[in-house]
């Protein structure tokens, strides 16, 4: 039985052979509790201690055809708060038209406003953002209306939480006049005031306790805040308390509350997040965000069409991908064309090259982390995206308020294009067919503001048929269909809630089913299926701010079967007539886990994490402790420290500790079930500098020693008259190099980044052995891109690849096997040769257009757009003697259309 690892492995070995004047405009955002996932930690996010503020406010242009229509109007967009202060991420999420909406974004984008606070430490903050366009009336002399510098409003409540009427609110700035209103029956008041500044608030109602507050207000704030009022015996219930924070609202009172979201620190010292716009207008991508993972540092270009995750120098099988918090096998559907889960559904993709937290386990290379954003919570919204591989539909809306869903799916027809590109090649003998689905759904229930239940269902069925025309010449005798198919269908429940203001945790289960099945002709027929379990929970707890401990339990149960019909090659008989063997057997893998990690900020900017993890590896009955840590030092605004240093483990894969008899060779196992547990140490240490509100660079070095390597004992040992266990842990490794990430972040008309990554990695399978590099050791890995917005809706981008080519192992010679019929090949000295350069240019325009009913967008890309010759491989006639290289992706377009509609 194949683990999901095991089951990665196989896809990758197999298909690899294949973002004023005479107007006024004015703004407000607000900010709440919610119940999103936290991205880092798993448990709640919870609202910033002290959410951001508008520190410098810029007046958008009105537009002109609006104006002299008289037309006013709202944008409201999202946006996320940088720890610098800055906007980015700038989306509209209610459209006032084109004009209105450029207008606005094009302002918020240069806002300049206070970070958000949580734990004494400046964190990014999602917040929604209402930019208002109001055209001031001129009516002869008179003077157009003055609006207040900044507002303060908010309720007055008694201990037991009734408002309070009649109550006495003033306020006073320094030594000017104070301002004074009394509460209305539901306790609220407001104030229009004419300066911003630190404001002393009094709050006064008979019988109780006086109320005394500092509240500073900044030019164009509009700031809520809720006052609680005790007796004066109740002298602990006297201070200001908050619900759960101070909200901000519009200047409109109708206006619905919207979401401020709280981002707490990340665990790891190196972990890489794109903003939307960025990880959809990608080239070359295809507008996917999944496949934005590989213009990264520290990811190794994948082989042709095999859409395997490379990172630092390991192999596929050793890096986990979880869709929050449950391992799925694969991430890419059948030639790394298009993600398994669609961009709409999207909340988070955080990239963990290495170093990662404690709560990710049974992986010794690095980590990707996908999260399901929750619905919208009003209205409906539908998207439709159409291009030349697949098409898909997405449908979210509220059924109630705090009952809400999402759906998506997914068909190709890739193999109509694909057909179409292989016929170009004059040296493929073969016809394919692959097509592809997935679809994944959401339902998503608040029956409470500390509780979020979520029921997420999500798959994807890829089948590949091959057909030969006729045998090849290095394999004379076979003939016939080629079939693959891996799918995966899983169900998962998450619930969050918040146990206590400090206390947050998070629970979730999954289970499904996995299968693979692989047939050659009549020389094999493979079949898998196992059926995944996962429970993780994870306790979050803060002491004190500064310090938090999370604990958690990470459990797996993968119970399965394997059937395998194959031909068994014997001497003097050729494969065609070979003698039949079967071997069916079941199993399964406990993997229970449990892990504690501590996040300590012992001063503003100084950050510790010091982590351990303890794993069961049921099928070979062992425990490993795995301690890691990682820290990170602010200096200043512009420069930070980080460095990390763990241990990290990875159970072997099913087969290889498999206790089935081998019935290819009689009295032995398939596998070795003494195998212990393999194991890297990561080292890392960088930095960080911010030359401006957009350009920052990160340098990072890394260092990985890898043992108890499981390799596979050479077959000429199997048949020895007393041979040795089929696998062993006698490989080790070596990995290291430096990443450099420079990085223009998302502004009004440019985003783009170099990533440069220097690497070596080298194994050897026993002590003392000859070292060879891995297929991933790419000395040098280059990725250039960049998107530019020319105005009216057209943005256009580039991206430029250049990366050393993979080690080869040249062919020496061949001799002919009378028993067999066919010629043996002599295999030179191991990855002594490589391929040559990797280099491709891939080009991408974009055009939106936006109406009434929501908006149209179409993208049209170029990959390879000089048309590169970008050699994969070699390939050899039937005795050897001849060769010619395998060329990789000729000129290929693609095209397509989204449409967005939104109805509130």
């Amino acid at each position: 039985m194949l683990a999901p690892r095991t089951l990665t492995g196989a896809l990758i070995a197999l298909v690899a052979t294949i973002a004023p004047a005479a107007a006024l405009a004015q703004g407000a955002f607000t900010a709440g509790t919610t119940g999103a996932s936290d991205p880092d930690a798993g448990a709640p996010a919870q609202t910033p201690d002290a959410p951001p503020r508008v520190l410098r406010f810029a007046e958008a242009d009105y537009p002109e055809a609006e104006r002299a229509a008289g037309r006013e109007a709202s944008v409201t967009v999202e946006l996320t708060v940088t720890t610098e202060g800055r906007a980015t991420e700038v989306n509209v999420v209610e459209s006032a038209g084109e004009a209105f909406d450029r207008a606005a974004v094009a302002a918020v984008q240069r806002f300049e406003f206070t970070p958000a606070v949580q734990g004494g430490q400046r964190i990014a903050a999602r917040i929604r953002y209402r930019y208002r366009f109001r055209l001031r009336a001129q009516q002869g002399p008179a003077q157009p209306h003055r609006e207040p510098a900044a507002v303060l409003r908010g309720v007055v409540r008694s201990q037991d939480n009734r408002p309070l009427a009649g109550a006495t609110v003033t306020a006073q700035l320094g030594t000017a006049a104070p301002v004074s209103t009394t509460t209305a029956a539901d306790g609220t008041f407001r104030f229009a005031l004419e300066a911003a500044g630190a404001y002393e608030v009094t709050v006064q109602s008979a019988g109780l306790r006086p109320y005394r507050s500092r509240e500073r207000l900044y030019e164009r704030d509009d700031v809520r805040v809720v006052y609680r009022m005790s007796r004066p015996a109740v002298a602990s219930n006297t201070t200001r308390t908050q619900q759960p924070t101070r909200s901000r609202r519009g200047n409109d009172d109708d206006e619905q509350g919207v979401t401020v979201r709280g981002v707490r620190p990340a665990r790891e010292v190196t972990r890489t997040t794109l903003e939307r716009r960025e990880i959809t207008r990608i080239p070359g991508t295809g507008g996917d965000a999944l496949r934005s993972l590989q213009n990264l540092p520290g990811m190794s270009r994948a082989p042709f069409l095999s859409g395997a995750l490379i990172v630092r120098g390991a192999a596929p099988a050793d890096t986990n991908v979880l869709v929050d918090g449950t391992v799925v096998p694969l991430l890419y559907h059948f030639g790394g064309l298009s993600s398994v889960i669609q961009t709409e559904m999207l909340d988070r993709i955080d990239f963990y090259p290495g170093n990662f937290s404690a709560r990710f386990g049974r992986a010794m290379g690095g980590v990707v982390d996908v999260g399901l954003r929750s619905p919208r919570s009003s209205g409906y919204r539908a998207v439709v995206n159409v291009s030349l591989i697949d098409a898909s539909v997405f449908i979210e809306g509220a059924i109630r308020p705090n009952l809400t869903f999402a759906i998506a799916g997914r068909r190709s027809y890739v193999d109509v294009v694909l057909n179409a590109v292989l016929g170009a090649f004059d040296t493929v003998n073969l016809t394919a067919a692959p097509v592809y689905y997935d679809y994944q759904g959401v339902l998503e229930w608040r029956p409470h503001p500390k509780h979020k239940l979520r029921l997420s269902v999500f798959g994807t069925d890829d089948r590949l048929e091959v057909l030969f025309r006729q045998p090849g010449d290095m394999a004379p005798s076979f003939a016939g269909n080629f079939g693959f198919q891996t799918r995966y269908h899983i169900a998962q429940l998450l619930w969050t809630h918040d146990i206590a203001p400090t206390t947050q945790g998070r629970f979730m289960f999954s289970g499904g089913l996995t299968g693979l099945g692989i047939s050659a002709g009549d020389l094999v027929k493979f079949e898998l299926n196992f059926y995944p379990q996962n429970l993780r929970y994870e306790l979050s707890h803060q002491f004190v701010p500064g310090a938090r401990l999370n604990v958690g339990l990470d459990m797996e149960w993968n119970p399965g079967n394997t059937r395998v019909d194959a031909v068994r090659p014997e001497p003097g008989r050729p494969l065609s007539s070979a003698p039949r063997v079967t071997t069916e057997f079941t199993g399964s893998a406990y993997l229970p886990a449990l892990y504690a990690e501590a996040e300590l900020t012992p001063h503003t900017g100084l950050r510790f994490v010091p982590g351990v993890r303890l794993d069961y590896v049921g099928p070979t009955r062992q425990w490993n402790l795995s301690p890691r840590g990682s820290a990170r030092w602010d200096i200043d605004r512009r420069w930070a420290i980080k460095g990390g240093i763990g241990m990290f483990t990875q159970q072997p894969a099913a087969q290889e500790y498999s206790r089935a008899p081998n019935n290819a060779f009689p009295g032995q196992l398939i596998g070795n079930p003494n195998l212990l547990t393999q194991r890297a140490t990561h080292y890392t240490l960088g930095f960080e500098h911010i030359f401006s509100p957009y350009i920052n660079v990160s340098v990072e070095g890394f260092l990985k020693f890898l043992d108890n390597l499981v390799v596979a004992t050479p077959t000429t040992q199997l048949l020895s008259q007393n041979p040795p266990p089929p696998f062993n842990n006698n490989g080790s490794g070596l990995v290291y190099g430096a990443e450099v990430l420079l990085r223009h972040k998302p502004s009004s008309r440019f985003f783009g980044w170099v990533a440069y990554t220097l690497l070596s990695s080298v194994r050897r399978d026993a002590p003392g052995g000859e070292l060879y590099p891995t297929s991933a050791d790419q000395t040098h890995i280059l990725t250039v891109l960049g998107s530019v917005r020319l105005g009216r809706g057209w943005e256009v981008g580039a991206r430029f690849r250049l990366v050393t080519g993979s080690p080869t192992t040249p062919v020496a010679g061949a001799l002919y096997d009378a028993n067999s019929f066919s010629y043996v090949m002599l295999n030179g000295m191991r990855a002594s040769a490589r391929n040559p350069y990797f280099h491709q240019l891939d080009l991408r325009v974009d055009k939106t257009w936006t109406y009434s009913w929501g908006s149209l967008s179409f993208f049209a890309e170029v990959l390879n757009a000089y048309y590169a010759q970008n050699q994969e491989g070699v390939q050899y006639n039937y005795n050897y003697t001849e060769s010619q290289p395998v060329m990789g992706l000729p000129i290929f377009p693609n095209l397509g259309f989204r449409a967005e509609t939104t109805i509130l």
